[in-house]
């Protein structure tokens, strides 16, 4: 039903709710990149279905996709374990530090995730049609 499925249920999970007013150029540049879809060549409105979040690489060199102004999935490494971080992120100094506000999921989770999104879409799909 949705382009990326897993996008989706994680834009769901992370809805931002408060968008802070001050925004970075840099951050500015991030948001841009919200809407690319490589797909179709052309670009989106950020949270619409069928946007894709640019991957961005951070200073530490861990690969992350922007989900919204504050908040990311992340691909790191911690003591020979490959993590997967979705966090809401703050900005401080000019520079965008992690929260406690956050998942961070290993292999076999992530894993298991990816095998219900079907599930959980078809759940999202009844709940929508219960409005």
């Amino acid at each position: 039903m949705y382009c990326c499925k897993l996008y989706y249920f994680l834009h769901l999970l992370f809805e931002d709710s408060l968008m802070s007013k001050k925004e970075s150029l840099r951050e500015k540049k991030l948001r841009k990149g919200l809407g690319e879809d490589s797909e179709s060549g052309g670009s989106e409105a950020e949270g619409s279905e069928d946007s894709k979040p640019m991957k961005q690489i951070n200073e530490d060199g861990e690969e992350y996709w922007p989900l919204t102004k504050s908040k990311r999935l992340s691909v790191g490494k911690f003591k020979g374990s490959i993590n997967i971080n979705l966090r809401e992120y703050f900005e401080k100094d000019d520079k965008w530090l992690p929260t406690k506000k956050g998942i961070t999921l290993n292999m076999d989770s992530w894993n298991l995730l990816k095998k219900i999104i079907k599930d959980v879409d078809e759940a999202i799909s009844k709940k929508q049609k219960e409005k």
